[in-house]
């Protein structure tokens, strides 16, 4: 199975359309997604019990990520209805991403609310996100390790950022078109 690779402005909503395409057709007993589910999903499947969180799973896989961050997501692209309701439904702002073979990872939803796309598009220019993962307990403690790199930009190499705060990962981070600048005002008051 080829691997996917993710459009340069990804959108919430059609990758949930992707991963509900791709059940459906797993349902169907598609070839080609049976195969998919059988190399990319962790635990024995059959269609009569997977369900959308298994296509999800396994359509991060196929893009090379090892879950499915929801929040996360929610967080760098914007997506405040899906982002309040995932806090409704008790997503965890201190869930952290998998850390993979090479030490990157371990990162928070705030770290996306602080460097993100949705930023550099002119959206989220506010503290919004970043304030209300604080009133649901965020820890801004918390460290990780990145690495990061951003396309069609003069600087387009991989930075990294080893065992930084969501606060030092903006920073420091390489480009700072990126860097939500009233994010790190807050996060600077909060360790005040």
């Amino acid at each position: 199975m080829a691997l996917r690779r993710l459009p340069l402005d990804p959108n919430l909503e059609q990758l949930k359309n992707q991963a509900r395409d791709l059940l459906a057709d797993y349902v169907a007993g598609d070839a080609e997604v049976v195969s998919q589910f059988a190399e990319y999903h962790p635990r024995g499947m059959t269609p009569d019990r997977a369900k959308l969180t298994d296509a999800q799973l396994v359509l991060a896989r196929t893009y090379e990520f090892p879950s499915w961050p929801r929040l996360h997501l929610a967080a760098d692209f914007d997506e405040w209805d899906i982002f309040e309701w995932l806090l409704e439904k008790g997503a965890d702002p201190n869930a952290r991403a998998e850390v993979d073979d090479d030490g990157f990872g371990g990162h928070t939803a705030p770290f996306n609310a602080v460097v993100s796309q949705a930023y550099v598009c002119g959206r989220q220019k506010d503290a919004a996100m970043v304030k209300t993962l604080l009133e649901k307990g965020a820890d801004t403690k918390i460290r990780a390790t990145i690495r990061k790199n951003f396309r069609y930009t003069d600087d387009e190499r991989m930075h990294e950022y080893r065992e930084v705060t969501a606060l030092e990962y903006g920073e420091q981070c390489h480009n700072q078109r990126w860097v939500n600048k009233a994010a790190l005002e807050l996060l600077r008051t909060n360790e005040s």
